[in-house]
C-alpha cells in the first residue's frame, strides 16, 4: 500500500524551503528518499520514472 503524505522528493532535496526549520522541528519529519511516493513506485517497476509526477 502506498501513501502519499504530501512530502515529496523535492521535500527530500530542500527540507525547509516549503516548511520552516520550527515547523520541521515541531513535527519531527524526517525525510527520506526511500519514502517518497516516485522513489516507492519506481522500486515497484510498474511505471516509469517518466510517468511518475508529481502535482
Amino acid at each position: 500500500m502506498l501513501i502519499d503524505t504530501g512530502y515529496g522528493t523535492a521535500d527530500v532535496w530542500q527540507p525547509h524551503l516549503r516548511l520552516s526549520k520550527f515547523f520541521h522541528a515541531v513535527l519531527n519529519i524526517r525525510f527520506r528518499r526511500e519514502k517518497t511516493a516516485l522513489y516507492q513506485v519506481k522500486g515497484l517497476a510498474f511505471l516509469r520514472p517518466t510517468f511518475a509526477t508529481s502535482y
